[in-house]
């Protein structure tokens, strides 16, 4: 892609870009370059690559070669209804194409990933190398029932109550300092549990602890806001007695009924009687929008 500036002016910038062959290919019978030296390696690889006066036949394109001009605006002042960027894009062709055989071996990608995947979590049960099963059939047949043997244990512990108490009490600690270390309040001993918890619990299980942790730290910024202004409106009002004080003021209620704005705030201690009135609780709905679907 090649790349003009053409104008340039006070409220924005004209860009000319320029696309030449840009394309995918899966070749599902291509010969292996492992075996090549890195010079030959790259030369079959540029090779490989369409021009516009030169398109590679032999390439099974999943989007065929695309050209084309594009006119970019760059807004220098944007915002509302004014964007920062506006393309537009003239190409000749856009050519998708996905025949049978790169079908076939797209799913067999994934469902090879997938095997690695499985196979991961068992490989430290495997007999090293060179052992094979046809040479140690016997520490092989020891090693498919202990794999099997672990699954069926981690599954039932799963549903043990020490497993039960081990999670209650990670999920405790971790919105406990997760909501301390976003406040900036954290100690060094949270902040390093809070490491250990991070490289211990999985990726599923940090989403939906800070998820639920979300409803707790915003009650808690409330609470600061909260206190910080009355301790501003306290301070307010002890310099208005003291100015009134030493400058005689006549002391006249505020027979408007004008109130101050901050007073008319909801209260912590209000908002959960609203919601134990209409039967809402926070956390519950933090738990229902953190579910997620099963992967399977």
């Amino acid at each position: 892609m090649r790349i003009w500036f053409v104008i340039t002016a006070n409220f924005f910038l004209l860009q000319l870009a320029t696309l030449e062959s840009l394309s995918v290919y899966w070749n599902t019978d291509t010969p292996l370059l492992a075996d090549h030296s890195p010079e030959d390696f790259s030369k079959e690889f540029y090779a490989m690559i369409s021009k516009p006066d030169k398109e590679q036949t032999d390439n099974r394109y999943l989007l065929k070669p695309v050209s084309g001009t594009g006119k970019v605006i760059v807004n220098k002042q944007y915002g509302g209804s004014t964007p920062k960027f506006g393309v537009n894009m003239l190409f000749e062709e856009l050519g998708f194409i996905l025949d049978e055989e790169q079908y076939q071996d797209a799913i067999l990608t994934v469902e090879l990933f997938h095997t690695y995947l499985k196979r991961q979590q068992y490989r430290a049960l495997r007999p090293a190398l060179p052992k094979t099963p046809k040479t140690h059939p016997r520490e092989f047949f020891k090693f498919a029932q202990r794999a099997v043997l672990d699954h069926i244990h981690e599954k039932n512990y799963k549903w043990s109550w020490d497993h039960f108490r081990t999670r209650r009490d990670d999920r405790k600690q971790y919105i406990s300092c997760h909501v301390d270390n976003a406040l900036g309040r954290a100690t060094a001993s949270q902040k390093e549990a809070l490491k250990k918890l991070e490289q211990k619990l999985s990726f599923e299980d940090i989403r939906f602890y800070r998820s639920m942790a979300k409803s707790k730290l915003k009650r808690e910024r409330a609470s600061i806001n909260q206190q910080a202004k009355s301790q501003e409106t306290t301070a307010k009002k002890a310099g208005n007695w003291l100015s009134s004080w030493w400058g005689g003021s006549s002391g006249k209620p505020n027979i408007d009924g004008d109130e101050d704005p901050e007073a008319a705030e909801v209260t912590e201690q209000q908002r959960q009687e609203l919601f134990e009135a209409i039967d809402w609780n926070e956390d519950k709905a933090a738990l229902a929008m953190a579910v997620d679907m099963p992967k399977d």
